[in-house]
């Protein structure tokens, strides 16, 4: 059995941004387990989601660690699939899409040396703030997911790893404008087949958009 490793944070993991009691959403909802649900028996879908998870800085030790751990579970002949950058906005001071842009381009500079750039997938993540009207606050930070997107885009041609643009798929968002709804979940699943076919991994990995 083949492995499809997804290393992210709160969208990965599940995250429920409850106004009453938040928590995680069972998994009929999480997109990973339906996503496995979709792939079937050949498949491991493994979900590594961390809450405020950020992307690691690989110029310590101790950050890469996690990432060296990532790719040998992915083993030889198996999928890395990473969505970060959304904490590295919300959870800055200054709402900058350099600083995960340039975060990101140390990431792949470090994974691209230890596992064959064809078997890792880079997805951007969801625009924060996607079909948001009336939310001034949350503007900037819209703008600067926009430019980190475009920034990732630039980054996988350049060290030749798989792409995908998930502010593109027009996600529903929950009420906090930064995770996924249920229904967010449902098409995110969706896009997240799509996008396995469609970079060229149903090739190398066997897998199809059917």
């Amino acid at each position: 059995m083949k492995k499809i490793v997804f290393y992210g944070d709160s969208n990965t993991y599940g995250y429920e941004p409850s106004e009453v009691m938040p928590g995680r959403y069972p998994s009929e909802v999480r997109w990973t387990d339906r996503l496995a649900a979709s792939l079937g028996s050949e498949w491991q879908v493994v979900p590594y989601g961390l809450n405020g998870r950020k992307i690691p800085d690989v110029r310590h030790t101790y950050q890469q660690e996690p990432v060296l751990r990532m790719i040998k579970e992915a083993g030889e002949d198996g999928i890395l699939v990473v969505m970060l950058g959304t904490n590295d906005i919300v959870l800055s001071c200054t709402c900058d899409a350099k600083v995960p842009v340039k975060k990101m381009e140390l990431f792949l500079d470090f994974v691209t040396k230890r596992i064959d750039p064809d078997r890792l997938l880079i997805i951007a993540p969801p625009y924060i703030g996607t079909n948001l009207e009336n939310i001034p606050s949350l503007h900037e930070c819209f703008e600067e997911s926009i430019k980190m997107n475009e920034g990732y885009r630039f980054l996988s041609g350049k060290y030749g790893n798989h792409f995908a643009d998930a502010g593109k798929w027009n996600i529903p968002l929950a009420y906090d404008y930064v995770h996924l709804s249920p229904e967010g979940h449902r098409r995110f699943a969706e896009c997240m087949l799509q996008a396995l076919a469609e970079c060229g991994l149903k090739n190398n990995a066997g897998l199809s958009s059917s």
